[in-house]
């Protein structure tokens, strides 16, 4: 699951991806503002490493490996997670609580450990939190459901009471269809891919025990549709790219681990960009009729080593064929069988449930994360097994916990922050040893004139970035926090802090704020980067100190050391040089990637982390580590990269925790992703 990236993918990327929407192009993957408190500044404990399950392909490439059946461990039938109790301190004890000792910041930051040149952290998709299902395969009393990247296989043997019995991780980035075709179960995927046109893999896994699907080969250079024909080992499929015109292919699968391309034809005059929107297919006898938008093309198929175009006649279907209900049927959040007695009104007799929920922003605390969801909710999750997540609880009930728009971690205490109203906005302080019931501690309104950008804490103060201002507020004692001082910045978007300087990041470039006294707040630096003129030619000077036409807006920030790294909306990575406060400086500046923005930037083990939303496609995610070194490419090169696919648009927010990356993913929930190198 893990990848290392090679450079970033070219501008001719954007072809791809449009390709792949107009709904035949399989070249590179569609996907689903503000910045996280930085690591430095909250003091978490590791988890347990845990290791996803592992796809391996079967020792013997010549047969399909013969599954022993194995008796499948019961699982608790789902329940609805408790509403968590939260305690009000109506009369607060005079008892201060202070501020935990968090990490001082250092002018040299902490080795990496030893091995880490050699052999840089890999990304590996653990397992996402409250995304939804989306596409489904059945199999007698076994249904195959998408969560992500995941397989979830659901046991209705017992109606009443159906359970998930297995989950899978599968290599890729998104999950296209799921299909059985006898005792093989057929997933079609996009994989990872570091080309501009990314082929749609197909993966087979035998389900001969139905609760134990195992991997028995693949093939990839198929492209999809979502009509695609599968039956009796043969997989029908139509599409095209950039490098490649329209075509139809069929692939035999009838021996797994050795799937073999056995039709070809081709449409030489249909190519980029004019490729059809809509790709369906049917087949009536040895024909296939594909529908290409509204125009129908036949080919006779009677001869696979010599297909042939034939004319389209009046007996041939004129729409692409429906679905045929089954057993079941998918929601979002559920499985439900079906009885269809009466196909007009089917009853539902048997439905599993799982919980799905947005994911706006995220805090982990001692195994349990705590998530900004739909409305303002808070959910709990516990995640102290990071490749099986559970709900614990939803807060959403609680008037103390709606409302929320950002969460963070302040040692074992849990920070929350209403939306403002009326250019007020509340902040909270819970504390969470009796998770997941709750103990407020205090409830102090807070002067925000628009909604919350960024969240920063630091020598024992709490920094909120908003789109007017910079708030500051007292919490050395998190009983009584205090208003201290405010900083009027326009289109500010990413604050951090170290000691009595706060770095700031937005439309007007880098500030740097000297706030020992939070009442008389002074600006001691600052620089402004510009985009270079066009005429000068490559990628290397991406940003300018001199004045030039274009000023960057300056989208995040992070700190390691006496470093500050800005990214900035034209795709920008640079470096400046802190350590004269009153005199930054360029260090370098390259592209991370030509339309990409860092939307969320933080540290791990001195690796730059990063979020990057492609603007060419809004439901795009990457997760990126980066050397700290400015290159000589022009181009930053990514220690590893993983791409992060969800159905909605949405600015990703992510933190750290242990050897864990967690990543919101709006609509689409979130995703846990181990950082490590072993």
């Amino acid at each position: 699951m893990s990848l290392i990236k090679a450079p970033f993918r070219h501008s001719f990327l954007t072809l791809a991806i449009i390709a792949l929407l107009t709904g035949c192009a399989a070249d590179t993957p569609p996907t689903p503002a503000v910045a996280a408190l930085p690591t430095a500044a909250v003091t978490e404990t590791a988890m347990p490493t845990a290791v996803p399950p592992t796809i391996a392909p079967p020792s013997s490439p010549a047969t399909m490996p013969t599954a022993t059946p194995t008796a499948v461990p019961a699982i608790t039938p789902p329940i609805a997670p408790p509403t968590p109790t939260v305690a009000d301190t109506a009369t607060p004890s005079p008892t201060a609580i202070p501020l935990p000792p968090l990490p001082a910041p250092t002018d040299t930051p902490p080795p990496n450990p030893a091995d880490f040149a050699a052999k840089p952290p890999a990304l590996t998709a653990v397992a996402q939190i409250g995304q939804p299902m989306t596409k489904f395969a059945e199999y007698g009393d076994f249904v195959y459901a998408a969560a992500g990247m995941n397989l979830l296989v659901i046991d209705f043997s017992d109606p009443t009471a159906p359970r998930q019995v297995n989950a899978l991780a599968v290599p890729g980035i998104r999950i296209l269809s799921l299909t059985v075709d006898g005792s093989v179960l057929l997933v079609s995927t996009i994989p990872y891919s570091t080309v501009d046109a990314a082929p749609v893999s197909a993966l087979f896994y035998d389900v001969t025990t139905p609760g134990l699907p195992r991997f028995a080969g693949d093939f990839t250079s198929l492209y999809w549709n979502e009509n695609a024909i599968i039956s009796s080992g043969q997989y029908f499929t139509a599409g095209g790219g950039i490098y490649n015109p329209f075509a139809l292919r069929a692939v035999d699968f009838s021996d797994p681990a050795n799937a073999q391309e056995t039709l070809l034809y081709e449409f030489p005059e249909i190519t980029w960009p004019n490729l059809p929107r809509s790709v369906a297919l049917a087949r009536q006898g040895d024909v296939i009729i594909i529908f290409l938008d509204d125009e129908r093309r036949a080919i006779d198929i009677s001869n696979f080593d010599a297909p042939v175009e034939t004319a389209v006649t009046e007996d041939m279907p004129q729409t692409p064929p429906a679905a045929e209900p089954g057993r079941y049927q998918l929601l979002p959040d559920a499985v439900q069988l079906l009885d269809r007695t009466d196909p007009a009104n089917p009853v539902v007799i048997g439905q599993f449930d799982r919980p799905t929920f947005a994911a706006y922003d995220i805090a982990v605390i001692d195994g349990f994360a705590y998530v900004v969801s739909e409305e303002g909710a808070l959910r709990i999750v516990d995640v102290s097994d990071p490749a099986a997540p559970q709900l614990a609880a939803l807060a959403a009930a609680e008037p103390a916990l709606a409302n929320v728009e950002r969460v963070f971690a302040v040692g074992p205490y849990l920070g929350t922050l209403e939306r403002p109203k009326n250019g007020v906005g509340r902040l909270q302080f819970w504390d969470t040893a009796a998770v997941p019931g709750l103990t407020r501690i205090s409830a102090t309104p807070v002067t925000l004139e628009t909604g919350i950008r960024a969240v920063a804490v630091g020598n024992g103060r709490l920094y909120i970035l908003t789109g007017t201002g910079l708030h500051i507020t007292d919490i050395a004692n998190l009983r009584t926090p205090q208003e201290i001082g405010s900083w009027a910045v326009p289109n500010g978007e990413a604050v951090t802090v170290s000691g009595d300087i706060v770095y700031l990041a937005g439309a007007n470039g880098l500030t740097l704020l000297d706030v020992s006294t939070p009442s008389a707040i002074q600006e001691i630096g600052a620089l402004s980067l510009f985009a270079p003129p066009e005429s000068s030619g490559g990628v290397q000077g991406c940003a300018l100190v001199k004045s030039a036409p274009d000023q960057l807006h300056l989208t995040n920030i992070s700190l390691i050391g006496q470093t500050v790294y800005v990214a900035s909306s034209n795709g920008c990575l640079t470096a400046i040089d802190v350590a004269n406060s009153a005199q930054p400086e360029l260090v370098g500046s390259a592209l991370f990637g030509a339309l990409a923005v860092y939307r969320d930037m933080f540290v791990w083990h001195n690796f730059l982390v990063g979020v990057i939303d492609e603007q060419v496609m809004e439901t795009e995610r990457r997760l990126t580590y980066f050397n700290q070194t400015p290159p000589d490419s022009g181009f930053w090169q990514p220690a590893a990269s993983l791409e992060l696919i969800g159905e909605y648009a949405h600015s990703p927010r992510g933190v750290v925790y242990g050897d864990y990356v967690f990543v919101t993913n709006g609509r689409s929930g979130a995703f846990i992703i181990r950082a490590a190198n072993d």
